[in-house]
């Protein structure tokens, strides 16, 4: 074992064993001992070589795994991702073109909502000026990640844009191993990308400042999914709303949800048990499945009881009855900043990176 592969023990290591392990095979791939495709060494091999349980042994594993370096196969053993090497080319393909790609788990057949559209066409028309080549590349959560890495390197991409939630691990070694990337809507703490988003907590602020301003003093919020950051952070700008007018948290409720229509009118109808007067919607979807279930249960004119405010301004929202109150965000903009920002890093990779945020407006219509 050379010097730079030995293992810190007892007390006094900074770092747990199963991270400096995950360290030790992640340099020697980078280096090449272990090529694309190879398989490594079985468990009670690594665990013997390192003198090391198997239970740290396969914790290690795991974690390079999640980073998209490794994946496993049933009864075969642990490989090497076939996209785990550095590859911060830019790619173009025989015509001298760039190809663009778009990796995301919300651009699935069926599940793609009218924001993301709108997003979309704006990336799509900046794209076009420049006269690269926009590659989609839908991601479903249950596709393997070794799958993606693949789908990302056949397509011989200048440049990635990674639409919405990724796994963080994963996410970090695409961009560190992959082309020139941006990161739309999703963001956390030490991500080393350029990041695109709506300003959620201000759009939170605006919403919910609407509903305290118009006089509504039994407040609600029907929130979305709670694994997704854009809800705490849409969260965070109606806490900061309720602070600033002295309200107490805890006299709002809150009802989560799927972003989803079906799931706004079933989430309206269990606030309906103490029926509240002012009510925002993390999304217009959301709204719109609200607004249904309040016409069925109190009539057209509802609006006289209820107030609602939904968030994204999708092209649906003048059209129902009534129009939606929402915040908005020029989402076709976005898209063509992205698009920007991405084509600026593949020109020169150097420039510090950035986080943009949108700002929100309110449009105020029927339902407020």
């Amino acid at each position: 074992m050379s010097k730079d592969n030995k293992l810190a023990r007892g007390r006094g290591k900074k770092t747990f064993l199963y991270k400096q392990f995950a360290d030790i095979i992640r340099k020697e791939i980078e280096e090449g001992k272990y090529l694309p495709g190879e398989r490594l060494p079985s468990m009670d091999d690594l665990s013997l070589r390192y003198k090391l349980n198997k239970i740290t042994v396969r914790r290690s594993l795991q974690e390079l795994a999640d980073a998209g370096l490794l994946y496993s196969v049933p009864a075969q053993g642990t490989f090497v991702s076939e996209f785990s090497g550095n590859s911060n080319v830019v790619e173009t393909n025989e015509s001298g073109i760039m190809n663009i790609g778009l990796i995301s788990n919300v651009l699935i057949p069926g599940s793609t909502g009218p924001y993301h559209m709108s997003v979309l066409e704006g990336i799509r028309s900046e794209i076009g000026r420049h006269d690269a080549n926009f590659i989609l590349l839908p991601a479903p959560g249950s596709r393997e990640r070794k799958e993606i890495l693949k789908m990302i390197h056949g397509a011989n991409l200048s440049g990635v844009i990674y639409m919405g939630p990724v796994p963080q691990l994963f996410l970090e070694q695409l961009i560190k191993d992959g082309p020139p990337s941006i990161v739309v809507d999703y963001h956390f703490h030490g991500l080393k990308a350029d990041v695109v988003q709506a300003d959620n907590r201000e759009g939170g602020f605006v919403a919910f400042n609407a509903l305290i301003e118009k006089g509504c003093k039994k407040l609600a919020v029907i929130a979305g999914d709670k694994e997704q950051s854009t809800t705490d952070e849409r969260l965070d700008g109606v806490w900061s709303a309720l602070k600033a007018h002295n309200i107490p948290l805890e006299s709002v409720r809150v009802e989560y949800s799927d972003y989803q229509i079906n799931g706004g009118y079933e989430a309206m109808e269990r606030l309906s048990a103490d029926m509240p007067d002012g009510v925002f919607c993390m999304n217009d979807e959301m709204a719109f499945g609200a607004s249904r279930f309040l016409k069925e249960k109190l009539g057209d004119d509802f609006t006289d009881k209820v107030s609602l405010v939904g968030f994204d301004d999708i092209n649906w929202a003048a059209l129902v009855n009534p129009a939606l109150s929402t915040v908005s965000i020029d989402k076709e903009a976005m898209g063509r900043i992205i698009a920007k920002r991405l084509f600026e890093r593949i020109e020169k990779p150097e420039i510090p990176r950035c986080v943009t945020l949108m700002p929100p407006s309110l449009i105020c219509r029927e339902t407020l």
